[in-house]
């Protein structure tokens, strides 16, 4: 009797994928975030401390980061200011077949005594020394005393991108219509941080909207009359009607 030997081949990425963690907003929001909030201790100023900090974290399917380790050091009070600046950060979970899954991840900052200063006067403030007691923890709008508002001539988020919206000539072009869903985190501070595009639409209208963003101004949430944290979500609807486009807020704040 003859046999026959069927010996099968599978492409491991038709079995198997696997997406990296990331921050929200990837690096450009990282390098963002780091310029808008860093703090240089004025003793490591002073003693001219600076070089890069690398830092390795374990990252959990919900996104919760836990056993911060120190793999390259430059001072003690730079260290920890990365790990402050780390804890800031916003993340997706590593997945596998589509599924969040446990990752262990790396990260760095760079410090620079020669361009903080160049940071400061590009962003038009200095800052205090970070509270010991801040709490990084991250509140919906749900779940506060008082949500976030809009703070501007404009009154409101929906008047505010209606009047401030340049119409992207490539969506007029393209007949690109579709909604920009972006999700950010308002800091006790009024500042934004952790920018993140949940639903993109194509033909620059995604760069429209976060410019939008990044743009406007807010009030804090708050609990008790304490501010907050808060992860907020709005959506930008693009359409072009003939010659006249229009947008719409499907959510109102």
């Amino acid at each position: 009797m003859r046999y026959i030997i069927i010996v099968m081949f599978f492409w491991p990425n038709i079995l198997f994928s696997q997406d990296k963690a990331r921050n929200f907003g990837g690096q450009k929001e990282k390098k963002r975030m780091f310029e808008q909030e860093l703090y240089y201790a004025p003793g490591s100023l002073k003693k001219y401390y600076g070089g890069k900090v690398e830092l390795e974290f374990d990252l959990d399917e919900n996104a919760r980061i836990s056993n911060i380790q120190i793999l390259k050091s430059v001072s003690k009070e730079l260290n920890e200011e990365a790990i402050r600046l780390l804890k800031l950060m916003l993340w997706i979970p590593a997945q596998e077949n589509g599924h969040p899954i446990n990752s262990h991840e790396s990260i760095s900052f760079k410090f620079n005594p020669k361009k903080y200063k160049q940071i400061c006067n590009k962003r038009g403030y200095e800052l205090e020394k970070p509270d010991s007691d801040f709490t990084f923890k991250v509140y919906h709008e749900k779940d506060l005393s008082f949500k976030p508002s809009f703070r501007g001539r404009e009154k409101n988020f929906q008047n505010y991108v209606k009047e401030n919206l340049a119409y992207p000539e490539a969506a007029l072009k393209y007949n690109a219509e579709g909604i920009v869903e972006i999700q950010f985190v308002i800091e006790p501070s009024g500042r934004l941080t952790n920018i993140h595009l949940a639903e993109k639409l194509e033909a620059n209208c995604d760069i429209v909207a976060k410019n939008l963003i990044l743009k406007s101004n807010w009030n804090p949430g708050n609990i008790n009359g304490l501010p907050v944290r808060t992860l907020i979500s709005r959506k930008i609807y693009f359409s072009p009607k003939g010659n006249q486009p229009f947008i719409s807020i499907p959510e109102k704040e």
